[in-house]
């Protein structure tokens, strides 16, 4: 009797374990592929349009509710002495309803600066790039390296935050910044309680996704600009004298954008300041001429009609002076401010 059970039970498991490998095979066999949204990444930025700058050759894509048709910019200050030929890109009002949003912009460009002045932005905080690392951080996109931050600054119950990157290759600064321009939420409330405050991380997270797209040309666009020698100082007279004195400077590819060309000066202590010299050709590209002045902008305003945020006062001493024209420096010569 304990043989027969001991047969059938032996019988039963081999018919359990003849099921379970028909099982497992018709499992693998006929088991559904995962689908293709499971298998691949779905990139966000498929559909969106392209921008190719015509004058400078970067590019970026941008999400369809955008609106490039409109020429207001937000107030920001760092986009003053920007070329006239930058993109700019709007946010709709709608795109988050019901918070303290007023405005959002994508603004990106370039700017005929030093590499120093390409890591500066805002009048009220002049150094985000400069020696305090933790306010900034640098970020390699498509392989190129950028500088990143976020600077915020408010008066008169407006908010204005500024997610801003930076990047100076070949002689050229890019900038591109996204600035968010909110109402003050306690103010907003006391005439509508369902105010809330806007999501900062989505508007920047589709900010990051624009400047993911973002590609500059692998050379410059045009050969000539590339194979034009830098600007040289050869001399400049006289080589000293006070305020009101009347300087030439001379040498070779001194003229610069629209017959403007900046000229830097720099005290021993590193404060320095700009003005801008005449330099229409045929004369321009090898004379400027300026007169000393009592005071310099520290900041390269370009074309904007914006004031200058803050002045170095020129007093007696030595600077060195350099020219800027096409955002190529020339050599330095020394100049002495008298009495």
């Amino acid at each position: 009797m304990e043989q027969k059970n001991s047969k059938i039970f032996e019988m039963v498991f081999v018919a359990i374990f003849i099921v379970f490998l028909v099982g497992y095979g018709l499992y693998h066999t006929v088991k559904p592929a995962p689908s293709s949204v499971q298998n691949e990444t779905e990139d966000p930025t498929k559909a969106w349009k392209k921008y190719t700058n015509p004058t400078f050759g970067f590019s970026l894509k941008y999400p369809l509710y955008l609106d490039e048709s409109s020429k207001q910019i937000s107030a920001t200050g760092d986009f003053d002495g920007v070329n006239p030929d930058m993109f700019r890109a709007f946010f709709p009002k709608d795109f988050q309803p019901g918070t303290n949003l007023y405005q959002a912009t994508v603004v990106a460009g370039v700017k005929e600066v030093s590499q120093s002045q390409c890591w500066q932005i805002y009048d009220s905080d002049p150094d985000v790039y400069g020696s305090d690392k933790s306010r900034y951080e640098n970020v390699s996109i498509n392989g190129l390296p950028f500088r990143k931050a976020t600077v915020s600054e408010g008066a008169a119950g407006n908010f204005y935050v500024t997610y801003r990157y930076a990047l100076f290759t070949n002689n050229t600064c890019y900038l591109l910044s996204l600035v968010a321009h909110s109402g003050n939420l306690g103010v907003l409330r006391e005439s509508d309680p369902t105010i809330q405050q806007y999501d900062q991380a989505a508007l920047s997270k589709t900010f990051d996704q624009i400047v993911a797209t973002f590609k500059i040309p692998e050379a410059p666009i045009a050969d000539e600009t590339e194979s034009e020698p830098a600007p040289i100082i050869s001399s400049i007279i006289p080589i000293s004298g006070k305020v009101g004195t009347s300087v030439e400077i001379k040498g070779e590819n001194l003229n610069g954008f629209e017959g403007d060309t900046y000229l830097y000066f720099v005290k021993g202590n590193g404060e320095s300041g700009s003005i801008t010299a005449s330099s229409y050709l045929p004369s321009g590209a090898t004379s400027l001429t300026f007169t000393v002045p009592q005071k310099m902008c520290t900041k390269n305003m370009g074309e904007s009609d914006l004031p200058c945020p803050s002045y170095m006062v020129v007093t007696p001493g030595k600077y060195k002076v350099y020219a800027y024209p096409w955002g190529r420096e020339s050599n330095e010569v020394e100049f002495v401010v008298t009495k």
